[in-house]
């Protein structure tokens, strides 16, 4: 805590009182300005629950019209999707964007290429955006799927389900093409990647590998041989080698006299009280 702060506030810790410490406000205008839209100006209100004890009276006052976001009825709903992540850039935010499907039967994840294509079309309007290279290059990167498990998915092997159902392809050849896709837009973009294989799946997907003791969601790098062996994993050794890495542009792009890995392993770890694990 910055001790300037603890001293003038001692035991009067309050909005008020934490006020006059804070920067100044530099984000949209509140009250947002008249729009000549009654529908956004109008007011309107929602009471706070019996429970809530915070605030300043008992409703919370807002308009219906998020005044400042690209809209009408000709206007794209990702308009607004950009508008944010330049806005929370601004505002010191790095950004992780994450592909993650509550689909049980999910294209991007059977049909490597379509996931690439949606990929390399959404980085390309991301891109394009007159201020991406001076204020959002290195500010935003893309995670190309979340928890891969959840569909079966292996490294170098195809999962169906019991009934024979085309789930998930391997996931090296999607994370390859996406990866490509993206580059061709911004080839210094680092491209984040979920571990997968190694961990419980649904029982749909039994024939698709086997998991490791206290592995779970989004995680399943393991390339230890031994432990591939003893317990049937998926094996995840293909991504590390120079064929592989090479073949997709993974390995190394050169940034002055430096040389940086543009994959990033990004597994998901969770406690104990997630996962049920003593």
């Amino acid at each position: 805590m910055d001790p300037e702060l603890i001293a003038g506030l001692g035991d009067k810790w309050s909005i008020e009182n934490i006020a006059p410490y804070l920067p100044k406000y530099e984000g949209m205008q509140h009250p947002p300005p008249k729009t000549g839209n009654p529908q956004c100006d109008l007011p309107w209100s929602a009471p706070f629950l019996d429970s809530y004890k915070g605030g300043r009276g008992p409703t919370l006052n807002l308009t219906m019209c998020n005044w400042y976001l690209p809209q009408g009825p000709n206007v794209p709903a990702l308009y607004r999707f950009l508008w944010q992540l330049q806005y929370l850039v601004s505002q010191g935010f790095y950004l992780l964007l994450d592909f993650s499907s509550t689909r049980e039967s999910e294209v991007n994840m059977q049909n490597p290429a379509v996931l690439a294509q949606n990929w390399g079309n959404f980085w390309k309007i991301l891109t394009d955006i007159p201020a991406y290279k001076d204020h959002l290059a290195g500010r935003i990167f893309p995670d190309l799927v979340n928890e891969p498990s959840r569909w079966g998915c292996q490294w170098q092997e195809s999962c169906h389900e019991v009934n024979g159902t085309n789930a998930c392809a391997p996931i090296l050849q999607s994370y390859g093409l996406a990866a490509a896709a993206i580059w061709q837009s911004d080839p210094s973009v680092p491209i984040f990647i979920n571990g997968l294989g190694q961990d419980p799946k649904s029982p749909k997907y039994d024939q698709c590998g086997s998991a490791y003791p206290g592995m779970h969601w989004g995680d399943g790098f393991i390339t230890n041989r031994p432990a591939i062996q003893q317990y049937s994993l998926s094996d995840p050794s293909d991504i590390f080698t120079t064929a592989f890495t090479q073949k997709f542009g993974f390995l190394r792009v050169e940034h002055g006299d430096a040389q940086m890995s543009r994959l990033v392993l990004s597994p998901h770890i969770y406690p104990g009280t997630i996962t049920g694990d003593t």
